[in-house]
């Protein structure tokens, strides 16, 4: 869109990736298409073809992936798929890279991909009071996380310089939300309000912005639609209903009755390891806590008939799960 407004009779891009892969956004493709921009997916660059000193065509391969099984950059291309295309001018884009050619050997170390590097929690150099953030320290990243970069650098700045480590950047009161915004009908259905934007015949030879900005309706209209997320820090979470298990410890025991029943041990994760059925419940558990090293938790019920609800429980846990609980494999490992 640069080379259109400087006046490019014809501009085409060669892209690596099919349409959904692109890394754009897509209104960004869409305001391209819009602008005339010719997009060549899944081709790569074969050759470039010059005459007398000066680029003429660039002859393109058929990309068929770009990533590789382990989801690393690594095209594979069908190389008796070509098209040419005839260009006196190209323009190379296939990523950036920090320019340290100012760095001697007393200045900040950097990494074998030409980063700085930094202690990462104290977003410090090699060089004591030297600070490093955003992009020449983690490489290509969106704008949000530059942001958050600088910000721990400057957190880190005060705390050098004998502050306490935080920085208030609030440059105007904040009114606190209200915990109740009420109901608003089809919420969800609400679009988003199209930017007005500039028209195509008047974006030619210049560089005035393309998109104009909301007016005030507009604005709130768009405002409307906030999830209001900041509400979760001033909301108490849902209430839970209580757990079911209780941790395996002596004091629990005391209300374990001494009867028949079936009891289940949990692990730190709370994960059913073993099911057992048993003529006495806090017996059988009291002995779990001095032998069983992996039980956190447990579960009881009391059962007449201990053996056939064993049996039951066993059963619903492997039809969910595919497999027995993983004391009770052992366990039968060892009588057989």
């Amino acid at each position: 869109m640069t080379a259109l407004r400087l006046e490019a009779s014809d501009v085409q891009v060669v892209c690596l990736e099919k349409p959904e892969e692109m890394p754009a956004f897509p209104w960004e493709i869409q305001q391209a298409l819009e602008e005339g921009v010719e997009i060549h997916n899944s081709y790569g660059v074969k050759r470039i073809l010059g005459k007398e000193g000066r680029v003429v065509a660039v002859e393109l391969m058929h990309c068929l992936s770009v990533f590789d099984k382990e989801g690393k950059f690594n095209p594979t291309f069908d190389e008796t798929k070509t098209t040419t295309i005839e260009t006196d001018r190209l323009i190379v884009a296939i990523g950036q890279a920090p320019d340290v050619s100012w760095r001697t050997i007393s200045q900040p170390e950097v990494s074998k991909s030409k980063l700085v590097d930094v202690n990462a929690s104290k977003m410090e150099t090699n060089i004591p009071g030297v600070f490093a953030c955003g992009d020449i320290v983690n490489g290509a990243t969106s704008i949000v996380e530059a942001l958050v970069s600088g910000r721990q650098a400057a957190f880190a700045i005060d705390k050098y310089l004998g502050g306490i480590g935080i920085v208030e950047d609030r440059f105007a009161e904040v009114e606190k939300p209200k915990p109740w915004l009420g109901k608003m009908e089809k919420f969800a259905y609400k679009k988003a309000v199209k930017m007005p934007s500039l028209p195509v015949e008047k974006r030619k030879g210049n560089f005035y912005n393309v998109e104009l900005g909301y007016d005030e309706e507009m604005a709130q209209e768009e405002a409307n639609r906030c999830l209001r997320c900041d509400l979760r820090l001033s909301i108490n979470p849902a209430p839970q209903p209580p757990e079911k298990w209780l941790p395996l410890n002596e004091e629990n025991l005391t209300v374990v009755p001494e009867t028949e029943g079936v009891y289940q041990l949990l692990n730190e994760k709370k994960e059913t390891v073993y099911i057992k059925g048993t003529m006495n419940l806090r017996k059988e558990l009291a002995q779990q806590i001095v032998t069983n090293s992996m039980a956190k938790y447990f579960i009881y019920e009391e059962a007449k008939m201990y053996t056939i609800r064993e049996s039951e429980l066993l059963q619903q846990y492997t039809k969910r799960h595919g497999k027995m609980p993983t004391q009770n494999i052992e366990i039968d490992e060892d009588l057989y």
